[in-house]
């Protein structure tokens, strides 16, 4: 079954709403529009330490998502301010409580993840796979 892993970017950029008041049952999004951004001359971005997202090598910081957003922020010639994520699950709560900006990290993209925040086309495909321990008795 083919996933389609997406580069989760979400910001005012992407999303245009500025404040969602909390009700009975929904959640309370805090955002920026993208000329408060601009005013805070900050991209508050969430990444996650990985070997293919944000890494240090001797002394270099590196990665596919870092490289992106360097790219991004000298682009829109906005300071990059990193904040790395210490819990994966958490990562869309940081977005909704406004702490950042935005969101990048390769994530399967899901209809519930999708009703919650905007994703940017994918960047590469994978394969979803099991791995596991083969039975003792398997050839039987």
């Amino acid at each position: 079954m083919t996933k389609r892993i997406g580069i989760l970017i979400i910001c005012c950029l992407c999303l245009s709403t500025c404040q969602v008041k909390k009700s009975d049952h929904k959640e309370t999004m805090v955002s920026r529009d993208f000329e408060e951004i601009v005013a805070d001359g900050k991209l508050k971005v969430l990444i996650a330490y990985s070997a293919t997202s944000y890494f240090l090598y001797r002394g270099q910081t590196m990665g596919y998502e870092y490289e992106l957003l360097k790219r991004l922020s000298k682009k829109l010639n906005l300071e990059l301010e990193l904040k790395v994520s210490r819990n994966l699950d958490e990562m869309l709560d940081e977005l909704k409580n406004g702490s950042v900006d935005l969101v990048a990290h390769g994530l399967a993209v899901t209809q519930e993840r999708k009703e919650q925040v905007a994703f940017i086309d994918y960047l590469y495909l994978t394969k979803q796979v099991l791995v596991q321990r083969k039975p003792d008795n398997w050839r039987k």
